[in-house]
């Protein structure tokens, strides 16, 4: 993340706990930014996470953790359900099912 990408990030948090930014925090935040592998977003997405459970400080690591916490996590059933268009053609459904039944049959599986 860049620099006016972290001070973005801390006045997000600054809404919340009425931080006072200064050059060295912009810094040091950028740096633990770095070594977490954050994004704008995923970072953004970790403080609003935090401060909707937590009354505790919101330090560097607290995002890490949320960040990583959230990669690890699959993505809910009503967003993958709510694809606007089929992963696969008919034909490839088809075709995969066809297989998919070949291969029951083969290993004595029934359909029901």
């Amino acid at each position: 993340m860049d620099r006016d990408q972290i001070v973005h990030l801390l006045q997000v948090a600054q809404g919340y706990d009425s931080r006072n930014i200064d050059g060295l925090m912009v810094e040091n935040w950028q740096r633990a930014a770095k070594i977490g592998r954050w994004t704008s977003e995923t970072a953004a997405e970790a403080v609003h996470t935090h401060y909707a459970l937590s009354t505790d400080w919101l330090m560097p690591a607290h995002v890490t953790r949320q960040v990583r916490a959230n990669a690890r996590q699959p993505a809910p059933a009503s967003e993958v359900l709510a694809l606007d268009a089929p992963v696969a053609s008919p034909e490839t459904r088809d075709r995969v099912m066809r297989m998919v039944r070949e291969l029951a049959a083969k290993k004595g599986i029934p359909d029901e």
